[in-house]
């Protein structure tokens, strides 16, 4: 039964990656089916920042520099021009709330499926991949991915509708977009009753109010809302300002980008496990040699599996995985082109595109 999921799954990501190597073509937005699989690989790029405009009709995308000049690259039908969606770690979906409706669509084609939410929000949500955070005021209400009814968490301020995000593990929030101040309160945290912060980052100043906030697991990225020309900040993780720029030609209300998460941890709702994670590097790779890590909940045997766009295995290679490993991979055979690094290692399975250049 596993195997064939597995293979059922792998099928779908390859389709999904020569869909993302192709031309875009105009979409229609049609409700999204949950009964689908999810791929392994989205159409969104780890090099990148991703956007929702004011008055947006779809997700944009430029490249991680001081000055992004976002394009549209898919159709999206969101629910109210000033809404401030999130992404999910892995570039999966996008979430969108409109009071009590939570909009999540596909990055990979704009498909879209609506839920009703039981505590009324503002345009505002954030997410770490294992809930939605929805603030109203004072008070935030999390949420499963599915949008089931976790708990109400009273913070000590008053969120400002457009200054709220959830990055590396940490909630910030701000009661005023024109203070320049965020608070930061640490998501796992989030179980009900009150809470305080446990930091505060000052941002500087800016065109307009501070807006919303992307982390990357190197930079933190922060943008300024209002009339052109928008600031645009980047800063390292310790929160020291690296560089400072515009965005250019649109006003943003919010900024994404795929990111991983710390481990796990067990919140007051139920113990949540340990994801597991790959990473190829270099990638593209044009040398022959690349280096696997990945983190996996347990230990024990697992095999790499490199394949093509049409399924079929090009490369394997059995380990003996750890909690948090590594691999040498000689690639040297392989021809120029896009392919899929699965890593099986029995109960957990995870994958990442790779593209090998000649």
């Amino acid at each position: 039964m596993k195997r064939t999921v597995v293979l059922a799954a792998l099928i779908l990501c390859m389709a999904c990656i020569a869909l993302a190597d192709t031309p875009p073509t105009q979409m229609t937005q049609t409700p999204a089916d949950d009964s689908q699989p999810v791929s392994y690989y989205p159409s969104v790029s780890p090099d990148s920042l991703y956007f929702k405009a004011y008055v947006g009709t779809a997700l944009m995308s430029a490249a991680k520099s001081a000055n992004p000049a976002p394009v549209n690259v898919v159709a999206m039908d969101f629910q109210q021009i000033q809404s401030v969606p999130c992404m999910d770690p892995q570039g999966s979906y996008v979430y969108e709330v409109a009071s009590s409706n939570l909009r999540r669509f596909s990055t990979t084609d704009g498909s879209y499926t609506d839920v009703a939410l039981s505590h009324a929000g503002v345009q505002v949500c954030a997410t770490d991949g294992n809930h939605i955070f929805v603030p109203n005021g004072d008070s935030v209400h999390k949420y499963t991915m599915t949008g089931t009814y976790v708990n109400t968490t009273t913070l000590n301020i008053a969120c400002d509708p457009f200054a709220f995000a959830l990055v590396n593990d940490t909630v910030w929030a701000s009661p005023d977009r024109d203070s320049e101040v965020f608070y930061g309160y640490a998501a796992s945290g989030f179980g009900g009753g009150t809470i305080t912060p446990e930091q505060t980052w000052h941002v500087g100043a800016g065109t307009n109010g501070t807006g919303n906030i992307a982390w990357d697991n190197t930079y933190y990225y922060v943008i300024w809302i209002g009339t052109s020309p928008i600031t645009f900040k980047r800063f390292t993780a310790d929160r020291t300002l690296y560089d400072s720029g515009e965005v250019s030609g649109i006003d943003p209300r919010s900024v994404m980008c795929t990111w991983t998460p710390q481990a796990a941890v067990a919140e007051p709702d139920g113990p949540t496990p340990v994801a597991a994670s790959l990473a190829v590097t270099p990638n593209p790779i044009a040398c022959g040699f690349a280096t696997l890590r990945y983190s996996l909940p347990g230990t024990g045997p697992a095999t790499i599996t490199v394949f093509d766009v049409s399924g079929r295995p090009t490369y394997r290679h059995a380990v003996t995985a750890e909690r948090d490993g590594a691999a040498k991979l000689d690639l040297r055979e392989l021809r120029g082109g896009v392919y899929l690094v699965l890593l099986d290692a029995g109960a957990h399975t995870v994958a990442q595109k790779l593209v090998v250049r000649r």
